[in-house]
C-alpha cells in the first residue's frame, strides 16, 4: 500500500475516524486547536474531539466545495491552530499546495482526508484514507488506513494502536442503533427540540461504535488491484451526470477530482422537494453535508455564508460501478423532469 500511494509507511486502523483519532494522539500537541472545512462528514471531526482537540472550522468553496483558501488563512489568523485537514469531499481536490504551504509558514501539521477519494498529496505531512461502507474502495471488513513519510510519526502510531480496542464483534449491531438514532434525531421537528445539541451529544457518546483497530486487511489488498478499472467506470458514470443534467437547473461543480465518490451539485430549486420526489421514483439521491458549525459552534452563519448555501442546496447521485450506465441514463430523464417542477 505505501509503494502504491507513494508513501514510506502505511499502517491498517479500524477505520478511517480511528486513523485521524491516531494521528491526532500520536502527535500529542499542546496546541490542541484543529480546523475543518464546514462541509465534511461527521465523524472526523469527533475523531479530533475524542483525541482531545478543539475542532474550528473554515468556510468552502463554491466551485468545488473543499476548503476555501481565504477563510483558511483568514482562521490561521485569528487562532493558534496545531492542525488544519483539507478534505476532498465528494471526491473533489483540494489545493492542497497552497492549503499546506499556508498551514506550513503557521507551523500546522497538515492532516489530509482522503476518505473519499483515492489519491494522495505529497504536500501532507500524513494521509487518511477509508475502505468503509460506500467508500470509493469500499471492502466487506471495512477499515482505513495512515500514510505518511515521518519515521517518527510512524512509531508513535504503533504505540498508539496498542492502547486501543479490536474491533468489536457486534460493530454492526453498534453502528445500526447509531444510525437509528442519528435519523430519529435529525427527522425530530417538536418545537423546543434542539437537533445540532442532540446529535452532537450521540456523537460524543458514541465513541466505541467509531474508534477501534485492525492489523490487517487482505481484502483491500486485492481490491487496489483493480484501482485503475474503478476509477475509469466511476468517472464514466460521473460524465453521464455532466453530460445529461439540464444545466439551466443546477450549478455544477468546477473543481479537479481523480476519482468521484458522488456527482454532486447546487440545486436551483426547491432541494427538499427535489430529493421528496426522486426517493419516490426510488432512485437514490442525498444531500451530504449539513455545516459543521451549527453542531460544534452554534448559529455563525455570518462566519460561513458559501456553507449556508452548500447545505442547502448540494444533491449528490450515486457512480458506483455496479449502476448499470443505462440505468443512470434513465434516472437522469426522471430528474431532470421532476427538477422542471419543483
Amino acid at each position: 500500500m505505501s509503494n502504491l500511494f507513494n508513501k514510506k509507511y502505511c499502517c491498517f486502523t479500524g477505520s478511517g475516524t480511528t486513523a485521524i483519532y491516531l494521528i491526532l494522539k500520536a502527535l500529542n500537541l499542546q496546541n490542541k486547536k484543529i480546523v475543518y472545512p464546514t462541509i465534511t462528514c461527521m465523524a472526523p471531526v469527533n475523531a479530533a474531539v475524542y483525541a482531545g482537540y478543539e475542532p474550528i472550522f473554515c468556510d468552502v468553496s463554491l466551485n468545488n466545495y473543499t476548503m476555501d483558501l481565504n477563510s483558511l488563512k483568514n482562521i490561521l489568523d485569528e487562532y493558534d491552530v496545531g492542525v488544519v485537514v483539507p478534505t476532498h469531499v465528494y471526491g473533489h481536490k483540494c489545493n492542497m499546495k497552497e492549503i499546506s504551504k499556508v498551514a506550513h509558514e503557521k507551523g500546522c501539521f497538515v492532516l489530509e482526508d482522503a476518505a473519499q477519494t483515492i489519491s494522495l498529496s505529497e504536500f501532507s505531512d500524513a494521509s487518511i484514507m477509508s475502505f468503509g461502507h460506500t467508500k470509493i474502495l469500499e471492502t466487506e471488513q471495512g477499515g482505513g488506513a495512515i500514510f505518511t513519510d515521518d519515521e517518527r510519526l510512524y512509531g508513535n502510531l504503533k504505540i498508539e494502536k496498542a492502547l486501543i480496542k479490536i474491533k468489536p464483534k457486534n460493530i454492526n449491531e453498534l453502528f445500526d442503533t447509531y444510525r437509528e438514532k442519528y435519523y430519529y434525531i435529525m427527522k425530530n421537528k417538536q418545537e423546543g427540540f434542539n437537533n445540532y445539541k442532540e446529535i452532537y451529544n450521540l456523537q460524543i457518546n458514541s465513541k466505541d461504535t467509531f474508534i477501534y483497530d485492525a492489523d490487517e486487511n487482505n481484502e483491500i489488498l486485492e481490491k487496489v488491484k483493480d484501482i485503475d478499472v474503478i476509477i475509469k467506470e466511476r468517472n464514466k458514470r460521473g460524465k453521464l451526470y455532466e453530460k445529461y443534467l439540464d444545466n439551466s437547473l443546477v450549478d455544477k461543480a468546477q473543481g479537479m477530482y481523480d476519482v468521484l465518490w458522488r456527482y454532486s451539485f447546487l440545486y436551483k430549486g426547491n432541494r427538499e422537494k427535489l430529493l421528496e420526489k426522486v426517493r419516490e421514483k426510488n432512485i437514490d439521491i442525498s444531500s451530504w453535508y449539513p455545516a459543521l458549525y451549527h453542531f460544534y459552534l452554534g448559529e455563525k452563519k455570518q462566519e460561513f455564508l458559501n456553507s449556508k448555501i452548500v447545505e442547502e442546496k448540494i444533491v449528490n447521485l450515486w457512480v458506483n460501478v455496479n449502476r448499470a450506465e443505462e440505468k443512470i441514463k434513465q434516472d437522469i430523464q426522471i430528474i431532470n423532469e421532476i427538477m422542471r417542477k419543483v
